[in-house]
C-alpha cells in the first residue's frame, strides 16, 4: 500500500479551491502541490539510493521545495538502475538543480546550487532554481501554482 502522492497527485484544482482543501485538511489536487510532490518523489527515491537530500525549511505557498531533480527515462528505468548511479557519498542541496537525460553514473556528486544537465557529452552548470510567491500581475501559468521561478 503507498501513500497517495507517491502514486496519485492529480492538478486538477485552481488556486482558490485548492486553497479551501489545504483549509480543510485535504490534499489540495492544485498545480503547487503536484509539482511538489514530483519533485519530492525523485528526492525520496535519491535518498533510498543513499543519496543525500538537504531539504528546504521555508515555505513556499505551503510547500518546502528541495532539489528540483528530473529523471529521463534514458537515465533509469527501474529502482537499481538508480542506485547503481550513485557510488559513494552524493548529496544533493536545497537550491540544485539536476537533470538526468542520458545513463551515467555518479561518485561523490556535490551539487549545492546551481543548474546540472547531465547529457552525452554536455554538462552545463547554470543558476539555481528557486521559487517566490506569485504578484497579482503575474501570469496565469504561474497563477495556477501560486509561486514562480526567482528569475521570471
Amino acid at each position: 500500500m503507498y501513500e497517495a502522492w507517491f502514486v496519485f497527485s492529480p492538478a486538477k484544482n485552481n488556486i482558490k479551491d485548492a486553497a479551501v482543501c489545504i483549509e480543510k485538511g485535504m490534499p489540495s489536487y492544485g498545480a503547487a502541490e503536484a509539482e511538489y510532490n514530483f519533485y519530492n518523489w525523485t528526492n525520496k527515491v535519491l535518498e533510498i539510493a543513499g543519496v543525500e537530500i538537504e531539504r528546504e525549511t521555508e515555505l513556499t505557498n505551503g510547500f518546502a521545495f528541495g532539489p528540483k531533480v528530473l529523471l529521463d527515462p534514458h537515465f533509469a528505468m527501474t529502482y537499481q538502475d538508480i542506485a547503481g548511479s550513485f557510488k559513494g557519498k552524493n548529496k544533493l542541496g536545497k537550491k540544485s538543480s539536476l537533470i538526468l537525460r542520458d545513463s551515467t553514473s555518479f561518485e561523490n556528486l556535490e551539487l549545492n546550487e546551481g543548474t546540472f544537465i547531465c547529457e552525452t557529452g554536455t554538462k552545463a552548470p547554470g543558476r539555481a532554481i528557486s521559487f517566490i510567491p506569485v504578484e497579482e500581475s503575474d501570469a496565469e501559468i504561474y497563477q495556477i501554482r501560486g509561486y514562480k521561478p526567482n528569475n521570471v
